[in-house]
């Protein structure tokens, strides 16, 4: 994946660089997220204006059901397929088989989501590191689905210090996760996870960066849009 569109002047353009995930593959720095996105006409509308304005890297989840929206929305841009990036994510629930069987329900849910999407996850997450006595099963599920061909690269969000030590420190698992997506701004600061994701070569990811467009009337904030 080479420099990315533009949003906006040459200045923009810099700041799409790709930036490297922590297993080298690149991932472009600007995503266009999709919670709370209506599956349906709605979430494939919204992809495709985001894919023409330059946006090349959408972050979607089972979660949020609309995976097949995105992935018609690609197929349909006329973009080359590698030069967009995908995230999704599986959400464990605290239930059902995901509490007995976490091992297969994962693989499972990675496959259908490949499914629904109708091409590979570029990047794959364990959404949240919910039932801790399956959480090592979930990740070898990963590192299969990745050595599938499902997925790219895979990786974890909202994980604190201690999960990524147990992940990392197990003698089961073999990959070490590429990026650790968590919610992170100037209000929301994670100068723990960001110092051990560094030292560990795990691609930190912020979700909500613009804090939930909570502080966007900010008068400094608002200062320094004026100037830029």
């Amino acid at each position: 994946m080479g420099n990315l569109p533009c949003f906006g002047d040459s200045n923009s353009c810099m700041a799409q660089t790709p930036l490297s995930l922590g297993d080298g593959t690149t991932i472009p720095p600007v995503g266009f997220g999709l919670y709370y996105t209506p599956p349906g006409n709605t979430t494939y509308d919204v992809v495709t204006q985001a894919l023409n304005n330059g946006y090349r890297h959408l972050d979607t989840a089972g979660f949020y059901e609309n995976e097949a929206d995105v992935g018609r929305a690609v197929k349909d841009s006329g973009i080359p397929r590698d030069e967009i990036h995908i995230t999704s994510k599986a959400w464990p629930l605290e239930e059902g088989p995901w509490v007995t069987d976490g091992y297969a329900t994962m693989l499972q849910h990675v496959k259908d989501s490949v499914e629904k999407l109708g091409t590979r996850a570029d990047l794959y997450l364990i959404h949240a590191p919910f039932n801790k006595e399956q959480r090592i099963d979930y990740w070898r599920a990963l590192e299969e689905a990745q050595r599938l061909g499902l997925v790219r690269s895979i990786g974890v969000s909202n994980y604190g210090v201690k999960h990524l030590e147990e992940l990392l420190d197990s003698p089961l698992t073999t990959v070490a996760p590429a990026a650790n997506e968590v919610e992170l701004h100037p209000f929301l600061r994670k100068d723990a996870i960001d110092a051990f994701c560094k030292a560990r070569g795990i691609r930190l990811i912020a979700y909500s960066p613009l804090a939930r467009a909570q502080r966007l009337t900010m008068p400094a904030l608002a200062s320094i849009a004026e100037k830029h």
